[in-house]
């Protein structure tokens, strides 16, 4: 190893020469990040210590990771997790990476439940989901409600929903096995009591009555390839057909004979695809009530 890759500073200027020679656009961000990781501090800390000699370990190590992101291996596998409302998730080559975007699925969730705060400050569930409910729906006012995070991966917005709801009953569901050992995994590690299945669409355990539906299905039409990392993910969790969205009218479809019928559904897709998932919707006798950026809340209609 060339003793001018023995600083933290001068190893930094090295993966990020690469790393641009790669067409990786966060080439800096992205060294910074591997530089984090591995020296587990935070990045005032590199930052501060731009001089600090590296061990000829840590620069093997290092390197490693530099060269899976140079083959445009996403940064969050090459580290192992990534950050979801605030909470820290554990990620494989087994689930989609986490968007910050899914995050208004949440915000959706909890903007309809109207969470509020104790006197300590500490988030609770009022009886709003309850308060709203009207003749189509009846729910025993001392029931807690049920959430249904389908195709959950790596169970980050079933686990946020347990969080954030604490007297929530919350379900996730998947086909894929290595997915809900993921998931299971993150909900041990944020204690989060979430029930996981391995679950197809709506072909649910009986006892399973939901809600509220929190739907992340795949919606890239299988031409959208928008960078190299996308291809490193499972192409089960992201794509669904020409115009991407065949998983969601099967959805949807499943839905019309449903029984009971949730109250609310939750669902994320690309922007020009709502008009579209409005109409899928429609036909299942749900109305749009709400959108936020890619996330769009459904509540039962009577029509």
């Amino acid at each position: 190893m060339n003793n001018t890759l023995h600083t933290i500073d001068a190893w930094l200027a090295h993966a990020t020469k690469q790393l641009l020679g790669s067409k990786v656009d966060s080439a800096r961000l992205d060294a910074l990040l591997l530089l984090e990781n591995e020296l587990k501090v935070a990045r005032e800390w590199v930052l501060a210590h731009n001089d600090e000699l590296l061990s000829e370990d840590i620069i093997d190590k290092l390197n490693k990771k530099l060269s899976q992101r140079l083959q445009h291996t996403p940064l969050a596998y090459i580290i192992g997790s990534k950050e979801f409302y605030g909470r820290e998730f554990k990620v494989t080559d087994a689930v989609l990476i986490p968007r910050p975007e899914s995050e208004d699925m949440i915000n959706l969730l909890l903007q309809h439940s109207r969470i509020n705060l104790d006197s300590s400050g500490k988030a609770k569930m009022a009886r709003g989901i309850h308060d709203q409910l009207d003749s189509l729906v009846r729910l025993e006012k001392d029931k807690p409600v049920t959430v249904l995070d389908i195709g959950t991966g790596s169970g980050i917005l079933a686990i946020t929903a347990q969080r954030e709801i604490p007297d929530a009953i919350v379900v996730g569901t998947d086909i894929s096995l290595q997915a809900l050992g993921v998931a299971e995994e993150n909900a041990k590690i944020l204690q989060a009591r979430v029930q996981f299945y391995e679950a197809n669409l709506l072909d649910l355990p009986a006892a399973i009555k939901p809600d509220i539906i929190l739907a992340n299905l795949p919606y890239v039409p299988n031409s959208l390839i928008t960078s190299e990392e996308i291809t490193k993910e499972p192409a089960l969790a992201l794509f669904s057909g020409d115009d991407g969205l065949d998983l969601y009218r099967t959805f949807w479809q499943q839905l019309i004979n449903y029984s009971p019928r949730p109250l609310y559904i939750i669902t994320e897709s690309l922007t020009d695809q709502h008009n579209h998932m409005v109409m899928l919707a429609q036909a299942a006798h749900y109305k749009v009530e709400m959108t936020k950026g890619l996330a769009q809340l459904y509540k039962i209609s009577s029509s």
